[in-house]
């Protein structure tokens, strides 16, 4: 997942009423800004730092309990955006992994229960896959399952980014989605097994659970 896709990933989280009035007119032109930025850490700081600066003080206030915490974010982004310090944009990746984690509901805890894939993390300037009509492929299924599939269509979606439509092996055709090149969800080879049809919810759960439990202190045996 490129830190391009994750920025407009999270923009599209946030609710039309949480930012500021000017931002219908400066979205769409942020959205091509961020895509065109994906070589350039430099550049995607301003961009982190714009859309921070569109949020409402309301909703600065709802998803940062300290004002200390958003202020230092904002700091920490215009650092990066002034200079050309963070080449490989590790320290820009920090600060929107913390926005990601306020802002996005992921629904971590019901992916868990369902099955253990992620997207494939991305360097900056890696686009994804490069597919096209009627290319298998592995893409990331809602079951956070990676399963073959095979491209159907190709388009440009929000910002100019390069989006696929794929089909799941096995499946019918209302279970096609757009997957964006960059998301880390799609892959130009498909898995070497295919995943079960039904994941055991409940088996991972009660595992995960076994997992959390502390171990068991040893009895001691009075002599």
């Amino acid at each position: 997942m490129s830190l391009s896709h994750k920025l407009l990933t999270i923009e599209t989280s946030i609710a039309y009423e949480d930012v500021q009035d000017s931002w219908r007119f400066d979205r769409e032109v942020w959205m091509c800004e961020v895509v065109e930025a994906l070589n350039d850490p430099q550049r995607l700081a301003a961009l982190t730092l714009k859309m921070l600066s569109m949020l409402t003080p309301g909703c600065v206030a709802y998803y940062w309990k300290k004002p200390s915490d958003y202020k230092r974010l904002n700091e920490a982004a215009l650092k990066l955006a002034s200079t050309k310090s963070d080449p490989t944009g590790k320290a820009l990746k920090a600060i929107i992994k913390e926005v990601e984690g306020l802002i996005v509901d992921e629904n971590e805890t019901e992916y868990a229960l369902l099955s253990s894939g992620k997207p494939d993390e991305f360097t900056i300037g890696e686009k994804g896959p490069e597919l096209h009509a009627n290319d298998v492929c592995g893409a990331l299924d809602i079951r956070m399952a990676w399963c073959p599939a095979q491209v159907v269509q190709r388009r440009l979606g929000p910002g100019g980014a390069v989006q696929y439509r794929v089909h799941y092996d096995g499946w019918k055709k209302r279970w096609d989605e757009w997957v964006a090149r960059d998301s880390g969800r799609i892959r130009s080879e498909p898995p070497a097994t295919n995943p079960p049809r039904k994941i055991d919810a409940k088996a991972k759960a009660k595992a995960a659970k076994e997992a959390a439990k502390p171990p068991e202190k040893e009895s001691k045996v009075l002599l």
